[in-house]
């Protein structure tokens, strides 16, 4: 008697490790195991179902504290949309406002409906098959690739990043016209659409592979690959494309407006300001000398012109702030940020079981975020307009929906991946799908109890919220006090 190969660990391993001569050995796969192994099933179900509790906690507890700095900002109690202005780029034609009375401008609301329901809709699914399509060229051909050439197979999965990186710019510009042709009134009104467009697209783009190598292929371990590639790749060309580039682009600017002003690439290669000074002050002193330019009063001569002190001297080149910073970048707000971090939740969320260290990588790329972000509105980036907003939005309602679909996913990748098979060994195809559907169910009933045990705003908030409304009504009552007693005091009857 004998023990059989497995054909798949048998291939892998050929592929891997007869093939290759620079690779370690794979000491960890070729040991003969006998311990029990359940507790590392039992751990993968446990921080699958962790990652999507927490995240749940997370987002209502930022709920929370977003309604507390809108309180503390006072942006909390918005006003009535129709008393919103519109916004700069919305067009109409001018009619009276009927709440204002003022001329505002006015589109019907069924042109809006048509060009989203006969331009839009179609061409945005256009772009998600075409992004689909891509994505499973690009998968192909790496499946190619690992199977004939045995180097350099990050290389692939370099170029997904890549390309979906791409395909991210090119359809942001075509959501954006999309947008600009359904011309909503609001601001809040247009970005809550361009949010949806340009989520949807990211969703498929960034973990239509992922979907396909964890429910087609079924294998954790190049899940795991691809998930860690991609996440690093998307973050270092995030933040070189954000700082490092506008920086790049900004001083080569600045040194052209150097060139075109003093003739050099620095102001210090041309004369400086003081060298100049210091040449009018002496021609001004010879020229005070002379009898024809002094005045004789009391013994004293005095400049003829008192206001030489305090003009420029002759020929001074100066650059202005308002010069200096128009070479900057314009401020495009907080949209790209919002869409990385929703994107980095999906990746963190949804496939992080596969590979634990995602939240890990996903947090120092945060913090080195933060400092790249103050950077670039320090040094990169124009002085931003100030918005007045009580929440984030739907990026709030989007992010949700990630952890809905995580519920999903984490759920499907416990049955396929093999914990249920190894701690349920004697149950039947039906009963391991039954038991994850229970656990889909029980996860679910979890998160909306946890939805509804945590209030967006909490006890002392909603005190103070009433304080304020108390005092708003007893200073009205107090105004209208004087007039009231007027009005009820008898008057008098004069012959």
């Amino acid at each position: 008697m004998f023990p059989l190969h497995e054909r798949t660990a048998l291939e892998n391993l050929r592929r891997k490790w007869v093939k290759t001569f620079f690779s370690p050995q794979p000491l960890g796969i070729i040991w003969l195991g006998t311990a029990n192994e359940s507790w590392k099933d039992i751990a993968y179900v446990l921080f699958s179902l962790f990652n999507v509790l927490w995240a749940c906690v997370y987002l209502e507890t930022w709920k929370r504290y977003s309604n507390v700095l809108a309180y503390r900002w006072g942006t909390l109690d918005q006003r009535d949309d129709l008393l919103v202005e519109p916004r700069p780029l919305f067009q109409g034609e001018m009619s009276t406002s009927p709440v204002t009375g003022r001329p505002e401008p006015q589109y019907a609301a069924w042109r809006r409906r048509v060009w989203r329901h006969c331009v839009s809709v179609p061409l945005m699914l256009l772009c998600l098959s075409v992004a689909a399509a891509a994505t499973f060229a690009l998968l192909r051909a790496q499946d190619w690739w690992e199977s004939k050439i045995m180097y350099l197979t990050w290389i692939p999965r370099a170029l997904l990043a890549i390309m979906i990186a791409v395909e991210e710019e090119v359809y942001a510009r075509i959501a954006r016209w999309l947008n600009d042709k359904e011309n909503y009134r609001l601001e809040t009104k247009y970005e809550n659409h361009l949010i949806v467009k340009i989520s949807l697209f990211q969703f498929v783009n960034s973990f239509m592979s992922l979907f396909y190598i964890a429910f087609y292929l079924q294998d954790m371990d190049k899940l795991k690959e691809q998930l860690a590639v991609l996440l690093i790749t998307r973050q270092v060309i995030g933040n070189l494309k954000e700082s490092a580039l506008p920086y790049l682009i900004e001083n080569l600017r600045l040194a052209k407006m150097c060139v075109d002003v003093f003739g050099a690439l620095s102001p210090t290669k041309a004369p400086t300001s003081t060298q100049l000074t210091d040449m009018f002050d002496k021609k001004t002193d010879s020229a005070s000398e002379s009898p024809e330019n002094s005045i004789v009063n009391g013994g004293a001569e005095k400049p003829k012109d008192e206001k030489k002190e305090t003009e420029s001297p002759v020929g001074q080149k100066v650059i202005h702030q308002a010069e200096l910073e128009s070479q900057l970048f314009k401020y495009e707000g907080t949209f790209a940020e919002y869409l990385e971090m929703l994107t980095q939740l999906g990746h963190v969320v949804l496939f992080s079981s596969a590979f634990p260290l995602a939240a890990l990588c996903a947090l120092l790329n945060n913090a080195a975020e933060v400092r790249a972000d103050a950077f670039k509105l320090c040094h990169v980036a124009q002085r931003p307009f100030g918005d007045r907003v009580n929440s984030i939005g739907s990026w709030q309602h989007a992010m949700e929906a990630i952890v809905g679909v995580a519920v999903l996913v984490n759920c499907a990748l416990i049955g396929l991946s093999g914990p249920v098979h190894r701690l349920l060994p004697d149950a039947t195809p039906a009963q391991t799908v039954l038991v994850i559907v229970a656990l889909e169910h029980v996860i679910l009933v979890v998160v909306l109890a946890l939805r509804l045990a945590i209030p967006e705003i909490p006890a002392w908030l909603a005190t103070e919220m009433a304080k304020v409304e108390f005092q708003r009504r007893e200073a009205i009552k107090n105004a209208h006090a004087p007039l009231m007693v007027s009005i009820h005091q008898p008057q008098g009857v004069y012959c």
